[in-house]
């Protein structure tokens, strides 16, 4: 999870990290989400998420809360 949030933490406005659901080792698409969900949650990112059959797409939300 660091990995992911570190490369979150580097995108450019508007771009989405992909992370192919093939990578995970069979880890469920909601286990996955919720994971990247914590981890985000505990350093203070705010993301968004979507996901299609083959990607889980993670990118970080600018917006004001």
């Amino acid at each position: 999870m660091s990995g992911i949030i570190r490369e979150l933490k580097m995108l450019k406005e508007g771009s989405a990290l992909e992370i192919p659901l093939s990578s995970v080792d069979g880890v469920e698409l909601a286990n996955l989400r919720s994971a990247v969900q914590r981890a985000a949650t505990d350093v203070g990112v705010n993301i968004q998420t979507k996901a299609d059959e083959k990607n889980l797409y993670v990118w970080v939300d600018r917006r004001p809360s």
